[in-house]
């Protein structure tokens, strides 16, 4: 400890000690914050030391924040290795290699991942959808799973009055929005979704608001609501880069959804 002008500076040693007794007495609470706000909180259960850079090498593991295309669905559990659908261990890798390599991965639809080592668990199952024997409590560790209903505009209080393509008995949104972007036997472009509903999800091959389906809408519960794809999310953005050459003559005047819609009608 060293002593200068009548004020007491800790040594690292005094404040490791200092550090690794509020862990050891639970009171040292680490907080995560997603881009959509929310936060995760989880509890230090473990203090390790080994030199002086391991702080900033920890920091590199957990600094990073949720991915806008990824979402906690269960803070302060991890996935069971061998449970129910296939997983894959990826071993240590940062927390946003962990999500990326998941992203990347058409098939995989959840993760899990540990703080204390790095532990980057991949699930094709979706994260709601997890029984009570597929994963295990761990305060260092939280399982995520893909966003749907960001690829979707909503219009709050409004359904489409003509009959659905499909019926389905979920009960989130997510759920919803999964289900109309995996259809393969038809385009799904929108849907309806009341959460008070026992089928609550309908799956509608056209796309609200244009000037056909106006006269379609109907009024119902603020609860409810219609949710219509959003054309941008099917594209990567590469910045400062342009296309030249292109034998489609270029348009104008159009917002980013409106260019997004009209390239996908392209065939």
């Amino acid at each position: 400890m060293r002593y200068n002008n009548l004020t007491f500076i800790p040594s690292r040693g005094l404040m490791i000690q200092n550090l690794q007794r509020e862990v050891e007495a639970h009171e040292v609470k680490l907080v995560l914050k997603g881009k959509d706000d929310t936060m995760v909180q989880i509890e230090a259960s473990s203090f390790e030391v080994t030199d002086p850079g391991e702080d900033e090498r920890l920091f590199d593991r957990i600094g990073n924040e949720v991915d806008p295309r990824m979402r906690v669905v269960k803070a302060g559990y991890k996935l069971k290795s061998g449970a129910g659908t296939p997983v894959k261990n990826m071993g240590r890798l940062r927390y946003d290699e962990c999500q990326r390599v998941c992203l990347d991965f058409k098939d995989c639809e959840s993760l899990s991942y540990c703080l204390k080592d790095s532990e980057c668990v991949l699930s094709r199952k979706f994260g709601d959808e997890f029984d009570k024997d597929e994963i295990v409590e761990d305060t260092l560790c939280s399982v995520l799973s893909r966003k749907y209903a960001d690829h979707f505009g909503r219009s709050p209080g409004n359904v489409l009055s003509i009959t659905a393509k499909e019926v389905l008995e979920f009960n989130t949104v997510e759920k919803c929005a999964r289900a109309c972007l995996k259809s393969t036997k038809y385009q799904c472009l929108s849907f309806d979704h009341c959460p008070q509903d026992k089928q609550g999800c309908k799956l509608h091959t056209v796309h609200y608001p244009n000037s056909k389906t106006r006269e379609d809408i109907q009024i119902k519960s603020t609860n409810c609501g219609h949710y219509y794809r959003k054309y941008s999310t099917e594209f990567k953005k590469s910045e400062n880069k342009r296309i030249i050459g292109s034998t489609v003559p270029p348009l104008s005047n159009l917002t980013l959804e409106e260019c997004s819609k009209a390239c996908m009608a392209i065939r």
